[in-house]
């Protein structure tokens, strides 16, 4: 079955399940823990037959998943987790299998990660993930940000819950699979500090100022040593203007409007708690999402930043949650299910 057609076979068979999930949530207030994990399950297993059986002409970095795979050397990794794991799955099947167990894994951990945190909304989070567009990019071409992005997630969800010592070790982990994680990890840390959301604000719109003045992230690294040290050397590639001239650099208003409508949303959304702990857990989400959406405005001259925006819209559910937390929005989880497939269709046809 052709890859396009299967991939929107089992979106519109999640949605169907969301519809089903919501009617049990607003209407009949129930919250079946076993029954949400199941239908993750069966969704997480229908997305990863369709991106492990892909033609390997699907996603612009198949091939270099393909010649890794083939060619993979430990002692040349980058990502020494990454390529541990490929030799791992060499050791065990061919590359096919390679490419449907790494989407088990990726699409497993999400449902897991969600699961961790609030069982009763497992599918309803694990859904309003895979409606946006950084899902299927995750699983079909930045395959080791997308399998490292579950462990970062999971790597806050301990750290709220007062797990450090494995959180710690679970973001070690996911920092081999792709040290790219390890930005949006630093910037929940600076989130949970005591400092008030409205300096975060003030950040994103200086950010969208600097950046629609040209001014970007390889000006500023030059003034922040410790960044420096860490991201300089994946960014030097991408700031060859000149090896990347298909892409296209600078000021992208798009992007901006669309991190700016969440911005907004979450800020509607914080001012409307009133369990006061809930509130605070909620503010650590939209402030790293705030702060990394910066990040990611003064990256607008980096070739491929939509791939630095993909690690601050992994925040969006947790931004959107309260649509399934908060009983003042009667229906809630309705407006969630309606406004992750208007996301999906929106977005479906631009991307691609």
């Amino acid at each position: 079955m052709d890859y396009q057609v299967s991939y929107l076979f089992v979106y519109i068979l999640s949605v169907i399940f969301a519809i089903f999930f919501s009617v049990e949530h607003d209407i009949k207030n129930k919250r079946n823990v076993r029954i949400n994990l199941i239908f993750g399950i069966v969704i997480a297993l229908g997305y990863s037959l369709v991106f492990g059986f892909r033609d390997y002409s699907v996603g612009s970095d198949t091939m270099m998943y393909v010649e890794q795979y083939r060619y993979n050397t430990i002692s040349e990794a980058k990502d020494l987790g990454f390529s541990i794991l490929v030799e791992i799955f060499r050791a065990i099947t061919n590359e096919r299998g390679f490419f449907v167990g790494i989407a088990l894994m990726y699409n497993l951990s999400l449902v897991f990660l969600f699961y961790v945190w609030d069982r009763s909304k497992t599918y309803l989070m694990y859904f309003t993930f895979t409606s946006f567009f950084f899902f299927e990019s995750f699983g079909i071409n930045v395959i080791r940000s997308g399998l490292a992005v579950p462990f970062l997630l999971v790597s806050f969800v301990l750290i709220l819950k007062g797990r450090k010592l494995r959180a710690y070790i679970i973001e070690i982990f996911g920092i081999s699979l792709h040290g790219s994680v390890l930005m949006p990890f630093l910037f929940f840390l600076l989130a949970k500090r005591n400092v008030h959301y409205k300096l975060f604000y003030v950040i994103f719109f200086l950010a969208i100022v600097l950046s629609f003045l040209g001014i970007g992230i390889d000006s500023l690294l030059e003034f922040l040593p410790f960044f420096n040290i860490i991201f300089k050397n994946r960014f030097d590639t991408y700031f060859d203007n000149e090896g990347w001239i298909e892409y296209e650099l600078g000021f992208k208003l798009s992007f901006v409007v669309f991190n700016m409508f969440f911005a907004f949303l979450g800020y509607f959304f914080l001012k409307r708690f009133d369990d006061i702990e809930a509130q605070k857990k909620y503010g650590y989400f939209l402030k790293a999402f705030l702060v990394s959406s910066s990040f990611f405005f003064l990256s607008f001259n980096v070739a491929f930043s939509d791939r630095i925006g993909a690690l601050s819209w992994i925040f969006l559910p947790f931004i959107l949650e309260p649509l399934l937390t908060n009983k003042k929005y009667r229906f809630g989880a309705f407006y969630l299910v309606f406004l992750n497939v208007f996301m999906f269709v929106l977005f479906y046809n631009t991307i691609r």
